[in-house]
């Protein structure tokens, strides 16, 4: 049976949606153990482009199990989510999707399985329609559904645009009764590939080697919940936890990492350049060499506000510019924190050098900047300086102390062992 020029409406009576499909083409061939039923249609979707979709249906007679197959072109992913409590992820996405999927259907009208391969374009993230969208150029994910299991296999799931680019495999399972439309999602991913192109995020491209993750999504209200994630770029090493939610039609971001060590330089690698950028700053002109261990970061986001950002961490065999005109303290050792905006550098060890192959001990000095928002930013350095007294007057000589020229008396006028404080504002 052919019928052409068929215009077909279907309601979803639970989303009170409607489609429409016209200029409809349906074929009906009827097979000695059942029949199939094919229709290649446009399909208005209440935007200003038409999908087109192309539906196969295979009933068996002795089974009576129904095999569904669907083509998709440029059908809005809102759409696709509503045919399945499997699909609901989608729904936090805004963009046409053109794909496959087939699905299986038991004799009394239960799905059996679903597989489907989705590409996606042009599209953006925005769970809640007042939230500011994150977009993305290209989108693609290769899965299969097992109702039994209520499980999720993605071969692949992907995102690019023009500043990053994300790979990953893993599965969800569905959290919630079978026909619960707004379940959560309880995944693992491992990640195959992120690249960031841009400069403007970290200062330069970062990639990493791999990563996994173990998340929860619920979809309303939105939330995504990393319980544990980890990633390593060679023979760096870190974990995460973090949470993003939508509140008021705002971002909310949270996120906890840490790791066991690192060298210095390579902190900025990983330190985006729009948090603490003074405090960034710094680090970056003024840390010449050293490790650091036991390093916890965190920074608490809302749309719209500054970051507000915590940061600990040990350091040792540190080669740090403490001030332009004084010289360079060698094998530092000790604890910085940013904590209420605050940021401390405690010196328990290190040394600078005095000329003549001596050396002043600077265990004791504190670098503390007090509100690292504060424009310019103000910082005071506390000197501890022991050593030969000669040695620590020529290093509190040196700018902007100078504080022998100042009283007119060179640095060698006394022999001693001494321990000296000074305090300066800049």
């Amino acid at each position: 049976v052919l019928a052409e020029n068929v215009v077909i409406s279907l309601e979803d009576a639970r989303s009170g949606r409607v489609w429409q499909a016209t200029n409809a083409q349906l074929v009906l061939r009827e097979r000695s153990d059942g029949v199939t039923v094919s229709v290649a249609s446009d399909l208005f979707n209440g935007t200003d482009d038409l999908s087109q979709v192309l539906l196969s249906l295979a009933f068996d007679d002795t089974t009576r199990e129904t095999e569904l197959g669907v083509r998709l072109e440029n059908v809005p992913s809102n759409d696709i989510a509503l045919q399945s409590p499997a699909l609901a992820w989608l729904s936090v996405l805004r963009s046409p999707i053109s794909g496959a999927m087939r699905a299986q259907l038991s004799g009394n009208g239960t799905l059996e399985s679903l597989n489907g391969t989705l590409d996606l374009e042009d599209g953006v993230l925005q769970p809640e329609g007042l939230v500011e969208p994150i977009r993305f150029q290209t989108a693609r994910a290769y899965f299969s559904f097992d109702p039994d299991r209520q499980r999720l296999d993605f071969d692949e799931i992907g995102f690019q645009s023009s500043d990053f680019r994300v790979t990953a495999a893993g599965h969800s399972y569905l959290s919630g009764t079978p026909d619960d439309w707004a379940a959560s999602f309880v995944s693992q991913f491992d990640v195959t590939e992120a690249i960031v192109h841009t400069d403007e995020l970290f200062g330069a491209p970062v990639s990493i080697d791999r990563a996994q993750a173990d998340l929860r999504l619920t979809l309303s209200p939105f939330r995504l919940e990393v319980a544990n994630a980890f990633a390593q770029k060679e023979e760096v090493a870190a974990r995460a936890v973090a949470e993003i939610t939508v509140e008021e039609g705002l971002w909310n971001v949270d996120v906890d990492a840490s790791t066991d060590t690192i060298h210095g330089g390579r902190v900025l690698e990983f330190w985006p350049t729009l948090v603490a950028p003074k405090t960034r700053k710094w680090l970056t002109e003024r840390v010449i060499d050293g490790t650091l261990s036991d390093v916890s970061f965190g920074v608490r986001f809302v749309q719209g506000t500054k970051p507000e950002v915590s940061l600990s961490f040990d350091y040792h065999d540190a080669i740090v510019r403490y001030l332009d005109d004084m010289p360079v303290a060698q094998d530092g050792a000790g604890r910085a924190t940013i904590h209420n905006r605050e940021f401390v550098i405690e010196i328990e060890k290190g040394w600078v050098p005095s000329g003549e192959g001596k050396r002043v001990n600077g265990a004791g000095s504190v670098f503390r900047v007090s509100d690292i928002r504060q424009k310019p930013p103000q910082g005071a350095l506390s000197i501890v300086a022991g050593g030969q007294l000669e040695s620590v007057l020529s290093v509190i000589d040196h700018p902007p102390l100078q504080l022998m020229e100042r009283v007119g008396r060179t640095t060698d006028f006394a022999t001693a062992d001494t321990r000296v404080k000074a305090s300066i504002s800049m």
